[in-house]
């Protein structure tokens, strides 16, 4: 059989099994009452059968052992990949308690260590096997975790493994990518019922298995990287998503001193939702991110190693601040949030880190600093960087740092907030930024002269480190209008006047969803202003477009913004309108009331 031909057969028999087989499992799953039940912990409202791991196994299983064109060299994957799934569905049938299911996890690393699986980070063989043991019981761990709603490990899962077999192709091995693309078709197949509103779930049998197969791919694809960035760049940015879904999970349930082997509503995919995207939507972003950082890793295999280092933290550090961003979203409830706090659990000790002495910000500047100044090194050598140059970085690093954290303090660029950055936040990061560069260039003079350091250098140094600072600053109010959405029980509302107060009932209703209001747009009464757009939201016209307006957008309220308007009569005509079409009224009232 040819080459092309198995890599057109084998996904095809692979999905199309899987296809076949999910309808019977499921069929066969309801009736001996293997069925996922919804309680507190899960996110599923309704009794779902749970064995489709068994479907998606089985379809990557025969078609991988027939089309394999090499079984001996396909058998330890096979090997390994099988005794998490025999786990898993022992897991599904019977329940087992967590430590036991980690045992079980480190035998099949154990095993995969034997068939001679070994991440390549260090010079040390020991190092570099127990390294190998917890990135694979890590990954499946974290897949296992990622199966927290219709469609979200299978998908991610499904775009690991596209890239996987597209690596695999570009470094000739054929082998790794059959089973890569066997993994990517029946993943698919099982997609097309996991996905919401789910049919069935992949249970324990499928993440366990998913994870373990993922993991062993990414190691074969490590040892092929082109560069030894890329050693560790590929594996993890293909699997980021879980990777960072893992992450949030643990962190914040420490923090909360919950029990992380604990099933819980607080994953990525939970906030997203919290923040008002719905269910599909939430998982589809979370495909995109996982499309994005794989791109990212299959780039970064190929372009040189100046560039990689480069791209690398970027793409990191961006997720990074996603990942923070979802961090801080509220998914326990007030009175519980009260009762640890009170209790002196962990959350203080959150708070102190972020806010009081904002000890992770100054990590994250850490990062910031000392990629613009790389960066600014690269632009300014054409993306080639030579001994001499790396070597002055390296050399006037410690005093780049040194200068612009004192500048960071002596500006009080540590007293913000970062979801309420405005224009005189960005100003003062501005004065800091360039206080910094300023003192930087004059410390290099004074210690070395400037002997072979570049002018240049520091005036891109000053640019880059102003937009990393400002865009990690900005970035909750990005992420905020990039996921924040309309809610069903949002009520849609009109604001008349687009000046201050409008903008400030527009910005609040966006913040505040418990006030349960939805602005679609301003009315005003100036005909400059009519087709421009405030904080997002377009003027729709004035008030004698308002029963056409009122008609066309179903809206159920209209907001006065200003006293002004008031004064002007037009108040009382929208009024009437609104009257006859059966919209309430309200105005916008600021004042201080003394006590």
């Amino acid at each position: 059989m040819s080459e092309e031909l198995r890599l057109f057969l084998l996904p095809f028999t692979s999905f199309l099994l899987t296809l076949l087989l999910v309808p019977l499992v499921r069929r066969l799953a309801t009736r001996w009452e293997f069925v996922s039940m919804p309680t507190a912990e899960r996110w599923h409202q309704h009794s779902t059968p749970f064995l489709g791991g068994v479907a998606f196994f089985a379809g990557f299983l025969l078609p991988a052992i027939f089309f394999s064109p090499s079984l001996s060299s396909a058998w330890p994957l096979l090997v390994v990949t099988s005794q998490t799934f025999v786990l898993g569905i022992h897991d599904d049938l019977h329940r087992i308690n967590p430590a036991t299911k980690l045992i079980g996890q480190i035998i099949a690393a154990a095993t995969a260590l034997f068939f001679g699986y070994s991440l390549h980070f260090s010079a040390w063989p020991l190092l570099d096997a127990l390294l190998t043991a917890l990135w694979i019981v890590g990954l499946i761990n974290a897949v296992n975790l990622l199966d927290n709603m219709d469609g979200l490990a299978g998908g991610i899962g499904l775009i690991a493994a596209l890239y996987l077999a597209f690596f695999f192709r570009q470094h000739a091995d054929l082998q790794h990518t059959l089973l890569a693309l066997a993994l990517a078709g029946a993943v698919a197949g099982f997609l097309i019922y996991n996905f919401h509103p789910a049919s069935i779930f992949m249970g324990d049998a499928g993440s366990l298995f998913l994870g373990s197969t993922l993991s062993l791919l990414t190691i074969q694809a490590q040892g092929q990287a082109s560069n030894v960035l890329s050693l560790v760049a590929v594996p993890a940015l293909i699997l980021l998503v879980p990777i960072f879904d893992t992450t949030l999970v643990t962190l914040t349930r420490l923090l909360r001193g919950q029990p992380i082997s604990q099933g819980g509503k607080d994953h990525s995919s939970h906030r997203l939702v919290v923040l008002g995207l719905e269910e599909p939507k939430a998982v589809l972003l979370l495909y995109l991110v996982a499309a994005i950082s794989g791109a990212a890793a299959l780039l970064i295999e190929r372009l040189s190693y100046t560039l990689s280092f480069a791209l690398i933290p970027f793409v990191v550090l961006s997720f990074a601040l996603f990942t923070a961003y979802l961090a801080q979203v509220e998914i326990v409830s007030e009175e519980e949030g009260k009762k640890r706090v009170v209790a002196g659990r962990p959350p203080t000790l959150f708070v102190t880190l972020t806010y009081k002495r904002r000890l992770l910000e100054v990590a994250l500047d850490f990062f910031l600093i000392s990629f613009a100044y790389y960066l600014a090194f690269v632009l300014r050598f054409d993306f080639r960087l030579n001994a001499d140059n790396m070597n002055l970085y390296l050399t006037s690093l410690p005093l780049v740092l040194t200068a612009t954290y004192s500048a960071f303090f002596f500006f009080c660029i540590y007293r913000g907030v970062w979801r309420y950055t405005g224009l005189d936040d960005l100003f003062r990061l501005a004065k800091g930024v360039t206080g910094g560069t300023l003192l930087a260039a004059a410390a290099v003079l004074f210690f070395y002269r400037f002997a072979g350091y570049s002018r240049t250098v520091f005036v891109l140094y000053a640019l880059l480190l102003f937009f990393g600072i400002a865009g990690s600053r900005l970035s909750f109010r990005l992420f905020s209008l990039m996921v924040a959405r309309p809610r069903s029980e949002q009520v849609p509302i009109l604001i008349y006047g687009a000046g201050d107060g409008g903008e400030l009932i527009a910005r609040e209703c966006r913040k505040n969803p418990k006030l349960g209001y939805q602005p679609i747009g301003f009315l005003d009464d100036d005909p400059h202003k009519q087709g421009r757009v405030v904080y997002g939201l377009p003027i729709l016209g004035d008030v004698d477009k308002l029963t056409e307006i009122l008609e066309r957008e179903k809206v159920q309220g209209l907001i006065i913004s200003s006293t002004s308007i008031l004064a002007n009569g037009n108040a009382e005509k929208a009024r009437t309108l609104c009257q006859r079409q059966k919209v309430w009224v309200r105005q916008l009232r600021l004042e201080f009331v003394e006590e």
